[in-house]
């Protein structure tokens, strides 16, 4: 009887195992994929938007947009960043 009974707990630690180390690697791919992200040079990403048709407004450029974020920032975040100071300071 005390065998059978050890045999289950056994059972029961091995499956607990298996899932707590399936999830274990799931987290650290999604974690790996999380910094495989793409960085876009500021440069590419206005001329990108502007074959789009979005440009800044006469004067604008990249060192004006460096005047409110880093470079980084803008290249960690491809176009959301510029999209959004697109707005701040203005289009053609």
């Amino acid at each position: 009887m005390k065998i059978q009974h050890c045999i289950r707990i056994i059972g029961i630690l091995s499956v607990m195992a298996f899932f707590y180390l399936r999830n274990k690697q799931q987290k650290e791919e999604e974690s790996s994929n999380k910094k495989a992200i793409t960085t876009v040079p500021i440069e590419k990403q206005i001329e990108a938007l502007e074959e789009c048709g979005i440009s800044f407004n006469e004067g604008i450029g990249v060192n004006v947009l460096l005047e409110s974020w880093d470079k980084e920032k803008y290249e960690g975040e491809p176009y959301s960043l510029l999209l959004v100071m697109s707005q701040v300071l203005g289009w053609k």
